[in-house]
């Protein structure tokens, strides 16, 4: 009986699981911070090379890509994992503990890392058989320092150009749960620094200096009209002003207050919106007064866009080969379940950010998220990964590149 690519893939996951896993921990031991994963690179660039897959080194400063060129190779599948862990001193109980003081994979990240790999692994064996090119995206600083906007700049999706690109995420869901959505699931982040500036005086003689402290409070109570009246009720958008800080003594009025927020939106308009009106009501406000009002914008991550046809091919992939492992995941469902029931539409964006929205706003892309249990919610000390998850990892993201470049 001839056994088609979607049952080798299964049986290669099969073969190369304990190998992920072992790579996972070690990676796991050894967390490394965003742009300083030099030693997680050299594992994956070694390991890339050990599998003949061509591979590219310091892309973004410690990014690594591998190019595994199949049959008719001009159709192009990306696949991305992040590297990057969290300043975060762990607590949990492991034989594989992070020994690095203050630093732990507490997003999965070390997961993401190795599960690709075992990709690469298993379509390595596969190369006769695809019709297409993969390319493997390991990218660093995901957590902090915008990783892919720097893989993006140094030309990742180019030479050979990506058509399309999948990605995924661990976490705490129980396991087997997949949440993938429509459109845009996560919300553009930025930061932004509003510098009141006064004029310094002695409190016995206020008339003399311009008082930055209540130039602030003023522009504080005008922002928020802009999500009541200038928004509309249906966008999902938000904005907060985290930190205030300025003065220098009680008896003084101070010339200088910097105010530092954080806007999230799904749309570019409310984006663009919220950007206009910070700083037209704060500078109009300060010069009311008397005053001066700078404002810094910092550019964050961008909106992640799904696209319809490529998530409709992720789902379809994920009930088909969901239906062939499940009894190996451990699930315990009853023999008459609708797998169906374990995939989960998103219907509303999450408010977070993440940096694959750099390549989603570039080339179609669907990204999923993949649910390893229910330890401790990510970015906490706590976090742990249910390993059986790569049962069902390593089957997604292969089966899905290889639809996609043989449909």
């Amino acid at each position: 009986m001839k056994v088609d690519i979607y049952d080798k893939i299964m049986n290669l996951a099969n073969k190369y699981e304990e190998d992920v896993i072992k790579i996972r921990r070690d990676i796991h031991m050894h967390p490394e911070l965003s742009f300083q994963e030099v030693r997680t690179s050299e594992i994956v660039a070694k390991k890339l090379e050990e599998l003949g897959i061509e591979v590219q080194r310091e892309i973004g400063k410690t990014g690594v890509v591998g190019i595994l060129k199949g049959r008719n190779p001009e159709k192009v599948i990306a696949l991305r994992a992040d590297m990057d862990a969290l300043p975060l001193q762990e607590i949990n109980d492991l034989p594989f503990k992070s020994i690095n003081d203050g630093i732990m994979h507490a997003c999965g990240h070390d997961c993401h890392t190795a599960n690709l790999l075992g990709v690469a692994m298993i379509l390595s064996e596969l190369k006769d058989e695809l019709t297409g090119t993969v390319k493997f995206i390991f990218q660093p600083a995901e957590e902090n320092g915008g990783g892919g906007r720097e893989m993006v700049k140094e030309g990742v999706l180019e030479n050979p150009k990506v058509d399309a690109i999948l990605g995924l995420h661990v976490g705490s869901m129980p396991l087997g749960v997949v949440g993938m959505g429509y459109g845009a699931i996560s919300a553009y982040s930025d930061k932004f620094t509003l510098r009141v500036k006064g004029k310094k005086a002695h409190t016995s003689m206020p008339q003399q200096g311009v008082d930055a402290i209540v130039i602030a409070a003023n522009i504080i109570t005008a922002l928020q009209s802009i999500l009541s009246r200038q928004i509309s009720p249906f966008e999902t958008a938000t904005f907060s002003l985290g930190q205030i800080n300025g003065g220098t003594a009680p008896n003084i009025v101070p010339d200088m207050i910097e105010i530092v927020g954080m806007m999230r939106c799904v749309s570019k308009e409310a984006r663009e919106t919220i950007k206009t009106k910070i700083e037209k009501i704060s500078k109009s406000v300060a010069e009311g007064m008397d005053g001066d009002c700078e404002f810094i914008f910092k550019e964050g991550y961008p909106s992640v866009i799904n696209d319809k046809e490529l998530t409709d091919l992720v789902k379809e992939t994920t009930c088909e080969r969901y239906e062939a492992i499940k009894d190996k995941i451990g699930l315990n469902v009853p023999q008459n379940f609708d797998i169906k029931n374990l995939i989960k539409v998103i219907d509303k964006p999450m408010l977070g950010s993440e940096d694959f929205g750099f390549y989603a706003q570039k080339i179609p892309a669907s990204f999923i998220f993949v649910g390893s249990g229910d330890s401790a919610p990510p970015h906490n000390s706590k976090f742990m990964v249910d390993e059986k998850v790569f049962k069902l990892t390593l089957n997604i993201l292969a089966s899905a590149a290889v639809k996609y470049l043989n449909d």
